[in-house]
């Protein structure tokens, strides 16, 4: 899974994104999927504090990240690969928290 984009222009866009729902709360957002990479999703887990309390699936950030290559990679399949119809897993709305 991946973008032609350089980093710098998807952070941008994320950040962009993030403003605009914190002004908006109700506006929606559609078709995020593809600004998101193996790349950003990789650095929003090394940002992560791993000496907060573990997930609700009880793994903690040393043991996701012994595997975490093969994670993102499970996570940057293709539709068909991940049992969906074609086009479902880039085209899903997904609900604002908040």
């Amino acid at each position: 899974m991946g973008t032609s984009e350089p980093c710098s222009i998807t952070d941008t866009k994320l950040k962009r994104i993030a403003w605009l729902s914190a002004r908006a709360p109700e506006k929606r957002f559609d078709c995020v999927m593809h600004l998101f990479n193996e790349e950003s999703l990789a650095g929003c887990f090394h940002g992560l504090d791993g000496r907060k309390a573990v997930g609700i699936d009880g793994v903690d950030k040393a043991t996701y990240g012994a595997e975490l290559n093969e994670r993102l990679e499970a996570v940057g399949g293709t539709d068909e690969a991940n049992g969906l119809p074609t086009g479902t897993g880039t085209t899903s709305t997904y609900p604002q928290g908040g």
